[in-house]
C-alpha cells in the first residue's frame, strides 16, 4: 500500500517500479520483489514494537518518517517493519515501546529528549497514530506535568486539566527523559512502564523515584 503520490515505472514484462520516498519493486503477479529503505536525519529514533506476527522486535525509524525497519540481531537481518500515520506535525519522534500489546510512540514537540521536554505519547490503533498522553514543564512550579484526556472528549489538548507530577513523597519529579523500551530516566533514576490503564494509556511505577539518588538499572540495554 502506497499513501503518498509516487513515481512509477513499468518494464516490458510488466515489472513495475515506484519511488516514494524509497524504492519499490514488484513484479508482474503483484508480489513484492525488493524494497529499499532509507532514512534522513541527524537521528535515528529506535525501540521496541509488537509485530503483526505478536512477537516483539526492535525498530527504526528515521526523521518524518512513517515506516520503520525491524532488525534481527541474533541473524543480522532485517525486513520492512511498521507502518504509523505521524497524525499532522507532531515534532521530533524520539523512540518507539510497545505495553500490553500496544504500540506507542514518543514524540518532542520542541527539542530531542531533553530533560525539560513536552513529549506527546501517541498510541498506534491500527496504524493511526493518536495522542493519549501529554508531559509538560511548568516552570513556576519547576515540575514536569502529566495530561490525559480528563474531559473524555477523545483528544489531550488544551481543554483537559493538566497535574503536576510527582514521587510517593509528595515532591515534583523536575525532569525526565525517555529509554528505548518504555522506561524513563529521571534524575538518575529508571521508572519502568508497569502495563496500561483502562482507556489503555500507559503507567509508570513512580515509587520508583528518589531525588538525589541515584537509580541501579535492573535490565541493562
Amino acid at each position: 500500500r502506497l499513501s503518498a503520490p509516487v513515481s512509477v515505472a513499468i518494464s516490458s514484462k510488466g515489472d513495475v517500479a515506484t519511488i516514494a520516498g524509497n524504492m519499490r519493486f514488484f513484479r508482474a503477479d503483484g508480489t513484492l520483489a525488493r524494497y529499499h529503505l532509507s532514512f534522513w536525519g541527524q537521528q535515528t529514533p529506535s525501540g521496541m514494537l509488537t509485530m503483526p506476527d505478536g512477537k516483539v522486535a526492535l525498530n527504526f525509524s528515521g526523521f518524518n518518517s512513517s515506516h520503520t525497519i525491524a532488525v534481527d540481531p541474533s541473524t543480522q537481518t532485517w525486513k520492512p517493519g511498521y507502518q504509523f500515520d505521524r497524525g499532522g506535525d507532531m515534532g521530533h519522534l524520539v523512540a518507539f515501546f510497545t505495553e500490553g500489546g500496544k504500540n506507542f510512540a514518543v514524540y518532542d514537540p520542541k527539542s530531542y529528549n531533553a530533560e525539560h521536554s513536552l513529549f506527546e505519547i501517541a498510541r498506534f490503533d491500527n496504524g493511526q497514530s493518536k495522542v493519549v498522553l501529554r508531559f509538560g514543564w511548568d516552570e513556576k512550579q519547576n515540575a514536569v506535568t502529566m495530561t490525559t484526556d480528563t474531559n473524555n472528549d477523545g483528544a489531550v489538548d488544551e481543554k483537559d486539566t493538566a497535574r503536576v507530577l510527582t514521587a510517593p513523597d509528595g515532591k515534583p519529579v523536575a525532569g525526565l527523559r525517555f529509554m528505548q523500551d518504555g522506561r524513563m530516566i529521571a534524575i538518575g533514576n529508571i521508572i519502568p512502564c508497569t502495563g496500561l490503564d483502562a482507556s489503555g494509556v500507559p503507567v509508570w511505577d513512580w515509587s520508583k523515584y528518589s531525588p538525589n539518588k541515584l537509580g541501579v538499572n535492573p535490565v541493562p540495554a
